[in-house]
C-alpha cells in the first residue's frame, strides 16, 4: 500500500481492530465523534491540542480501546506511531527473510497501511471504498499469516526492508511501480502485535 492511496473526507465507522500489546511515544488515540485527540509522549497520553483536559494513562487506553473493540463501538480510534527514516528493531530484508522475531507472547497482528500520510487499519481503507467488503475481513490476521505477507513483499519489492522491534510493532517498507512510467511509490505496512486471547 501507498501514499498513492487516498482517503475519503469521512472514514467509515469501524470500531477498532485490536488493542496493541504495547504502546509507544507517537501513538494516537481518537474520539472521532467529538475530534478529541491524545497523543503518547513520555509513557502518558496528552491531549492534542492541550486544553486541559488532562492526561490519560495506557492502563485507561487499554481500558477504553479493549471495551470499543468487545462491543464494536466505532467511537474511538487508534493510530500507531510512525516510524522514522530508520526502522526500529531488527532489521530484515530478502537475504535474512522473516526468521528471527520471538513471537510467542503474541497470538494476533492489525495490518494498517501508508495512506494521505496516516496509518489506517487495512479494514477501514476497504471500507472506504466498498464497506460491504470491508465487513467480511478478519480485525486481525495471525502472526503466522503476518509474517507469511512480510516474507512476500520482502522477496517481491524493490529496497523492501523491515523492522522488528521489541515493543511488539513489525514495520515494512518498500517500492513498487506508481501509475505512470518510472514513477515509483513508497509504501509502508506497520503490523501491531495484540496479546493472546484474555490478556488484552
Amino acid at each position: 500500500m501507498s501514499a498513492a492511496l487516498t482517503l475519503p473526507a469521512t472514514m467509515p465507522g469501524l470500531p477498532p481492530p485490536a488493542v496493541p500489546a504495547q504502546f509507544r511515544d507517537g501513538d494516537r488515540y481518537e474520539w472521532p465523534a467529538t475530534g478529541d485527540v491524545w497523543l503518547r509522549d513520555g509513557g502518558d497520553w496528552r491531549p492534542v491540542p492541550d486544553g486541559g483536559t488532562g492526561w490519560f494513562t495506557d492502563e485507561e487506553v487499554r481500558r477504553w480501546l479493549t471495551q470499543a473493540v468487545v462491543v464494536g463501538d466505532a467511537g474511538h480510534r487508534f493510530e500507531p506511531a510512525r516510524p522514522g527514516p530508520l526502522l526500529p528493531g531488527m532489521r530484515m530484508d530478502k537475504w535474512t527473510g522473516v526468521r528471527g522475531p520471538g513471537l510467542g507472547a503474541y497470538s494476533a497482528a492489525a495490518q494498517y497501511v501508508q495512506a494521505d500520510g496516516r496509518l489506517v487499519p487495512v479494514r477501514d481503507l476497504v471500507a472506504a471504498h466498498d464497506g460491504g467488503v470491508a465487513f467480511g475481513l478478519p480485525a486481525t490476521i495471525t502472526t503466522a499469516a503476518m509474517l507469511d505477507i512480510v516474507g512476500r513483499i520482502l522477496a517481491e519489492h524493490e529496497w523492501a526492508h523491515a523492522g522488528y522491534s521489541d515493543d511488539g510493532r513489525l514495520y515494512v517498507r518498500y517500492q513498487r511501480e506508481g501509475e505512470r512510467p518510472g514513477y515509483r511509490v513508497m509504501c509502508m505496512h506497520v503490523f501491531v502485535l495484540s496479546a493472546p486471547e484474555g490478556e488484552a
